[in-house]
């Protein structure tokens, strides 16, 4: 299940767009999550954000909503734009990088994937593991990750 996935994860994403919907599932997922392991390491993106100023309010009212009722809150890790290239890219069935690779979302995944692979350096403990070092910083990572879209042929 995702919840048992979630358990032996180094971090937790937890996605929200802003909709009441979406908001009250993460909200309600981190709550499950904390209370089965305190120290889970949750990080909050938002997804479609209409601005900057937008993410930053949903981020800000989530955490103090999770801190008052929970106790703690997932750290931000940041968040995406609405964007035309997102919805080109899934009725295309193509990566949003085909369509545009210099458009505003492409470049804040680009920025994401940065943040997280230096999240899990840094939470990252595992002392046996083949291409980490003791402290949990990975030495190589493999080039080549997400070259082909994996999407599902639903034109019949």
């Amino acid at each position: 299940s995702a919840a048992a996935m979630a358990q032996v994860s180094d971090i937790c994403l937890l996605v929200v767009v802003p909709e009441l919907t979406s908001i009250a599932d993460a909200y309600g997922l981190y709550k499950y999550l904390k209370s089965q392991n305190k120290k889970l390491d949750c990080r909050l993106l938002v997804n479609r954000a209409p601005s900057a100023g937008d993410a930053e309010y949903l981020i800000e009212r989530f955490g103090l909503m999770a801190s008052k009722f929970l106790g703690s809150a997932p750290k931000p890790i940041g968040w995406l734009s609405e964007h035309a290239v997102a919805g080109q890219s899934v009725s295309q069935q193509r990566a949003m990088a085909q369509i545009d690779q210099k458009s505003i979302v492409c470049q804040q995944v680009r920025e994401l994937a940065d943040t997280l692979v230096d999240a899990c350096r840094q939470v990252r403990t595992v002392e046996s593991t083949p291409g980490l070092t003791r402290a949990g910083v990975v030495e190589t990572l493999p080039t080549g990750i997400n070259n082909t879209a994996a999407t599902a042929d639903i034109r019949g």
